[in-house]
């Protein structure tokens, strides 16, 4: 089963950054090159006051619990 590569981008503190958008979660990033595309957006913005320092990290999970 091919997993599909999930970003998120992260403040200087380690909270999640939200697009502005309407998809369902905007936190979730399905392509590098547009979560660093966002993160050079936020760095330059001085509406955050954490964002002189930003994180991009794959989301990697590990195993999903279902209830069976």
């Amino acid at each position: 089963m091919k997993r599909i590569k999930q970003f998120m981008v992260l403040d200087g503190i380690g909270n999640p950054l939200a697009r502005k958008s309407d998809e369902a979660n905007p936190f979730i990033f399905y392509n590098l090159v547009e979560a660093v595309k966002f993160a050079k957006e936020e760095i330059g913005s001085k509406e955050e006051v954490n964002n002189y320092a930003i994180s991009i990290v794959e989301l990697d999970y590990l195993e999903t619990i279902t209830n069976k």
